[in-house]
């Protein structure tokens, strides 16, 4: 296996693990198949991440999880029917940018990502490019996805349009 894929499936599984102490105390979780609702058509790269993260989740758990494709419309039907579904563990998004973007974009999302998900890991990070024709009169600028805030960098959902930035082009 891939060491970048050893240590991504390996940093979600600690994760995951670590957030579930509380609940194993009380019960054994999961006790039943744990749905993974992936907002994207299969191939995708979110659908191709969680398809390497899942049998690693199922090998610490010790049940089953599933990877449910449910894509259309930027990943919003795949996020609204996980809001929709129990608040009880057993059905997760695996979301990504587009779910952060589509809070700005759409006032009557059928989600507020915010208020109906809480995150639980990290899965990857994919870096963006922006190029263009060398006849253009442009010149490159960098943006960090750092925040400048301190307070805005200690929690995922703060951060979760960081991947979603523009990256900018001055003329010369």
């Amino acid at each position: 296996m891939h060491p970048l894929i050893r240590s991504i499936t390996t940093g979600v599984c600690a994760i995951l693990v670590t957030a579930c102490v509380g609940t194993a105390f009380a019960q054994s979780y999961p006790a039943k198949t744990v749905r993974v609702i992936v907002p994207f058509p299969p191939g995708a790269g979110v659908d191709i991440t969680t398809r390497l993260v899942i049998p690693k989740l199922a090998d610490a758990f010790g049940q089953q999880f599933i990877a449910d494709n449910r894509p259309g419309a930027a990943g919003n039907i795949g996020a609204e029917i996980a809001a929709r579904a129990p608040n009880d563990g057993y059905t997760l998004l695996a979301g990504g940018a587009p779910q952060a973007i589509s809070q700005t974009l759409y006032p009557k999302l059928g989600y507020n990502l915010l208020k109906d998900f809480d995150p639980i890991a990290f899965m990857a990070s994919v870096p963006f490019m922006l190029v263009v024709h060398p006849s253009l009169p442009v010149k490159p600028s960098r943006i960090s996805s750092r925040s400048r805030e301190p307070s805005e960098a200690s929690s995922p959902m703060r951060r979760r349009a960081a991947a979603a930035r523009l990256i900018s082009l001055r003329r010369y």
